[in-house]
């Protein structure tokens, strides 16, 4: 019987050291790697193009890095936005143009008022934790972020590119030891865009489109003319020692008005998948 209750007790031991174990592997500093797949819907209005409203959807593929220290965080997002854009009202429409050839013929053009769009994003984000909780934790931070909307086609409502800085907030909750619950929200507070001039022509002497695009229309911008909102609420499930999976649902909200106001309004869903690298010893 002693000899029993001795080896319950090295079993018992056995057990506890190896749970520690475990929680000493999730302890910062930690560095994770993250694939990120979603689809989106957005609305927008750009009245420096169009007084319509214009509907449509990405398909996005992203990279994370995140490193976490004791009471800190910091993140690089890379995503790429793939995806079509239509007028709402006239969804299936389509815009002719008429030339008239030089034997005295008009050729008619047909043209989808459709068109494509892509929209690469970069965001640099650093979190420093409130308080010593430890379920519940609070953390501040701010973001830069680089978003540019270039449709391509006949279509080019939306056309802006924005590097924007935004003061963030998150609560985090952990449920159990495999679940953890997160709230973010951060708004924009200063932006430097470039958007199209209201006449519409980029074109500038000795200078690619692109170059005259971004060198000619750039400006900075404070909230009175730029105002951006994003807010998530994700869910986190740990499948192993290395590997957890999120899912996240996010909203976007952005508003600028030179030299016209445009204003964009997107839903997000996100899968991600965070790999944690070991620690050096």
């Amino acid at each position: 019987m002693k000899a029993t209750w001795i080896a319950l007790c090295c079993c018992l031991l056995g057990v506890s050291g190896h749970a520690q174990e475990k929680e000493e592997f999730f302890k910062p500093p930690k560095f994770q790697l993250g694939l990120q797949l979603g689809i989106s819907t957005f609305s927008m209005v750009d009245k420096a193009v169009s007084p319509l409203l214009y509907k449509g959807n990405f398909r996005r593929v992203g990279l994370q890095f995140l490193y976490t220290s004791e009471r800190s965080r910091f993140e690089l997002n890379l995503q790429g936005n793939l995806g079509s854009y239509y007028p709402s009202a006239f969804p299936n429409d389509h815009v002719y143009f008429k030339e008239l050839e030089e034997d005295g013929s008009v050729k008619e053009t047909k043209v989808p008022a459709r068109g494509s769009v892509l929209s690469p994003t970069v965001k640099l984000g650093y979190w420093h934790t409130l308080g010593n909780a430890d379920k519940l934790q609070f953390s501040a931070g701010a973001a830069i972020t680089e978003q540019l909307f270039y449709p391509q086609g006949f279509v080019s409502a939306g056309l802006m590119n924005v590097v924007s800085l935004s003061p963030q907030l998150r609560v985090t909750y952990a449920a159990a030891a495999r679940h953890q619950f997160e709230a973010n929200l951060s708004t924009a507070v200063l932006g430097l865009v470039t958007r199209p001039p209201y006449h519409g022509t980029l074109t500038q002497p000795n200078q690619n489109l692109e170059g005259a695009f971004l060198k000619h229309n750039t400006s900075w911008q404070s909230l009175n003319k730029l105002q951006g909102l994003q807010a998530e609420v994700q869910y986190q499930y740990r499948m192993g020692l290395r590997t957890t999976a999120a899912a996240s649902y996010q909203l976007n909200w952005l508003r600028e008005k030179d030299p016209k106001p445009f204003t964009m309004a997107e839903s997000a869903y996100n899968l991600s998948f965070l790999y944690l690298f070991p620690k050096s010893n």
